[in-house]
């Protein structure tokens, strides 16, 4: 069954490498969004923001922004602080990140959410965001790379037929995918509101299933004849 990987060698650690990277990211997303709709069942109570700042990440590949925001709130006689703004929160943009952090400026009363029986689990925001739903976006590539790439090598076949033969819907959700991450990544980042991604993710499924839709029929009509 995997006779290619003997023969595509260099293709195969390249595999190996690149879906580690991608499943490793797939876990993490999907731990951080796991969490947030854990949130939506977390009480309520009103809590002060003490510190609200963003912190520069510097790198080698570029710098990288952290909002950082402190802030305290008592659960039946207990003080709690926290810099939990969600889960999942992570580094991001400079607009992103100064936008959260004039969300909530130091000094300001603001709604915390925790868990009823361990108060020390809260977050600022609770629930799926849009960025939530973009990164998903994000990750549609290198998921469908990763997938054409382990079916090529366990079906040994030559690449130019192999790319032949994939189906139009695998291209289109391919391409409209990393079309649409650049175009929300360079419009709003990871500010993307969850209306425009819902809209985004709508027009980009309706577009893949219309031309499921138009291969059927064009399977159909060969058959016919």
């Amino acid at each position: 069954m995997f006779e290619n990987l003997f023969k595509n060698s260099f293709l195969f650690v390249w595999v190996i490498f690149w879906s580690l990277g991608t499943l490793g990211f797939d876990c993490l997303l999907g731990y951080s969004m796991f969490h947030q709709i854990r949130t939506c069942g977390f009480d309520s109570i009103e809590g002060q923001v003490l510190s609200s700042e963003v912190v520069t990440n510097l790198g080698s590949d570029g710098d990288t922004y952290e909002p950082k925001v402190t802030y305290e709130f008592i659960v039946n006689g207990s003080r709690f602080e926290s810099e939990q703004i969600r889960y999942g929160m992570g580094s991001s943009s400079d607009n992103y990140a100064s936008e959260l952090v004039k969300r909530y400026p130091a000094g300001d009363f603001t709604t915390v959410y925790y868990h009823s029986s361990n108060p020390e689990d809260s977050v600022l925001i609770r629930g799926i965001e849009g960025r939530d739903l973009f990164l998903i976006m994000f990750m549609t590539p290198f998921n469908l790379i990763m997938l054409g790439v382990w079916k090529f090598l366990a079906k040994p076949t030559d690449p130019n037929v192999y790319l032949a033969e994939v189906s139009p819907v695998g291209w289109v959700l391919l391409g409209l995918s990393f079309a649409n991450t650049f175009a929300i990544a360079f419009i709003w980042g990871l500010g993307v509101s969850v209306f425009v991604m819902l809209m985004t993710w709508g027009l980009t499924l309706a577009a893949t299933a219309g031309v499921w839709f138009w291969c059927r029929c064009q399977n159909s009509t060969i058959d016919i004849q």
